[in-house]
């Protein structure tokens, strides 16, 4: 990997909370909670917010590549707004700032350019527009400052209870407010 992914790194187990809590308000706002397994803030970094095996089904040789490729695209899609609703929520409801920074920026974009060419043949002015698309979705997110108050609840009680399955997490964002 290229880019310098420091930036993104998790300072403390609170700051993991949020970035788990942004990642799964995202996935929510995207319509995506069929596709969460679970979320653990005790798992390692590439087991704590575990994604169903829909996530990763590449489907059937008989399903047409234009089905194929579109339901890539969709889940890069997805995948992107989590990357930056994980980085966007430690940012903007934990921190209190208004943006990301340019390093982090530079590697979650260097990072979404190198998956779309690998898993959907995207070049770069592509996947530079699916990042900006979104950043700009997950942005208008979390400047929602209801979000900030659901983020700060959601992540008390993740770290209360330690893991999450799907439905619990459903539930408790429906508790929330989020539907």
């Amino acid at each position: 990997m290229a880019a310098d992914t420091t930036s993104l790194k998790y300072a403390d187990e609170r700051d993991k909370s949020y970035g788990l809590v942004g990642m799964a308000i995202t996935l929510m706002a995207c319509d995506g909670q069929n596709l969460l397994a679970q979320i653990s803030l005790d798992a390692e970094p590439d087991s704590d917010f575990e994604m169903s095996h829909e996530f990763f089904f590449r489907g059937n040789p008989r399903m047409a590549a234009k089905y194929m490729w579109n339901s890539d695209l969709r889940h890069l899609g997805i995948a992107a707004r989590m990357i930056l609703g994980n980085a966007v929520c430690r940012t903007y409801v934990l921190r209190g700032r208004r943006s990301l920074s340019d390093e982090q920026t530079v590697a979650i974009r260097s990072i979404l350019r190198e998956v779309a060419e690998e898993n959907c043949a995207l070049v770069s002015e592509e996947a530079d527009s699916l990042f900006d698309e979104s950043y700009s979705f997950v942005h208008r997110l979390f400047s929602h400052v209801g979000v900030h108050s659901i983020a700060d609840r959601f992540s008390d009680e993740l770290r209360r209870r330690r893991s999450m399955s799907a439905s619990e997490v459903v539930d408790l964002l429906g508790q929330l407010g989020v539907r």
